[in-house]
């Protein structure tokens, strides 16, 4: 499952620089992991950001949440107590703990694994008015 998390402003410039940097350190080793030399510019064409920016908008970051086994997220509450997954994730606020866990390399795309391993639940869902 993806959850794409509104960042705090704080985060916004610091998430774009580890990308930027993720680029240049694929470049700089992009015959050991593309088996050819590629530039800057065709990696960032071919890149599938886990952020994004528009506008004045706060930038988004997409994780995964695994539902299950030896990576599946795990939910606390504000008390620090574990606690289960919300039924709703859409209008929830959480304070998340990101593991950057690896590299994907496809045939016409690359990125990060980015996973969600601890979500504390702020506030849930809003309930349906109707």
């Amino acid at each position: 499952m993806t959850l794409v998390l509104k960042l705090p402003e704080n985060w916004d410039s610091h998430v774009g620089l580890m990308e930027e940097a993720l680029i240049q350190e694929v470049a700089a080793r992009s015959v050991a992991l593309f088996g050819a030399e590629r530039s800057e510019d065709s990696l960032r064409q071919t890149y599938k950001p886990i952020s994004k920016k528009t506008a004045e908008y706060p930038r988004n970051l997409r994780v995964k949440i695994n539902t299950a086994g030896f990576h599946a997220t795990r939910y606390w509450d504000t008390k620090r107590d574990k606690t289960e997954a919300p039924t709703e994730f859409a209008g929830a606020t959480f304070s998340a703990m990101i593991h950057v866990r690896g590299l994907w390399i496809g045939a016409d795309a690359w990125g990060l694994v980015c996973d969600a391993t601890d979500l504390q639940v702020l506030s849930a869902s809003p309930e349906c008015p109707f």
